[in-house]
């Protein structure tokens, strides 16, 4: 890359990794989030949500966001089904943190995504409150 000012190289370095890293088609970003994403108005969206407006409140205050990933627990499940006679068996996904269990993993990687999640990691006192879809 060059440039005017190493400021200037610098930029454009970046600008050149952060493409070929999250892609041409994703222009639009959040860095504090570091949420990529293909339209403006899906920006806006993701800036005016209360997730973004947590992260910014804690990136201004020089607080962390988000500690390492914790390895979730896999705990098999079993149960008897009483209309075919048979027992099914399935996995459940266990974030430690949060201490709540979800099946299939797809409910689990949306939860560590999630605001309540992020505050929970972040050593926040916030409650769960199980709609009985977990």
């Amino acid at each position: 890359a060059s440039g005017d000012t190493g400021v200037d190289m610098m930029e454009k370095c970046t600008s050149k990794q952060k493409a070929r890293i999250i892609g041409t088609h994703r222009a639009y970003s959040c860095e504090m989030c570091d949420v990529h994403l293909s339209e403006q108005e899906w920006l806006d969206n993701h800036n005016g949500g209360e997730k973004h407006r947590w992260v910014v409140d804690r990136v201004e205050k020089l607080l962390p966001v988000q500690f390492h990933p914790i390895d979730m627990a896999v705990i098999p499940k079993n149960s008897f089904n009483p209309y075919t006679g048979m027992p099914e068996f399935w996995q459940e996904f266990r974030c430690v943190v949060c201490k709540v269990g979800f099946s299939p993993v797809e409910r689990y990687k949306k939860h560590v995504g999630s605001l309540f999640h992020l505050r929970r990691c972040a050593g926040e006192d916030v409650k769960w409150v199980d709609n009985g879809m977990n």
